[in-house]
């Protein structure tokens, strides 16, 4: 599995697939979205730090999740997960 931040270093996203999300995206929601875009409600989740790299292995799972966004405990954008 691999995970992509844009254009952001590799260093980054070790960073936060290893849970060390910024202090205020603690806890942090993670949902997996189909390869139409939408949310897939039924995947969302709440998790701190350290259970983040499972939680998105988890949604990931399921064929129809295309990929998965992380987001702050505010909502806000953190990452997208895409299957390696």
């Amino acid at each position: 599995m691999t995970l992509r931040i844009g254009g952001i270093a590799t260093e980054a996203c070790e960073r936060i697939w290893r849970g060390g999300i910024d202090a205020n995206a603690q806890p942090a929601i993670v949902r997996g979205y189909g390869e139409d875009h939408w949310i897939r409600y039924d995947t969302g989740r709440v998790v701190r730090g350290t259970g983040i790299a499972d939680a998105c292995e988890a949604i990931l799972q399921d064929t129809d999740v295309a990929y998965v966004h992380v987001r702050s405990k505010f909502n806000c954008f953190q990452c997208r997960v895409d299957r390696g």
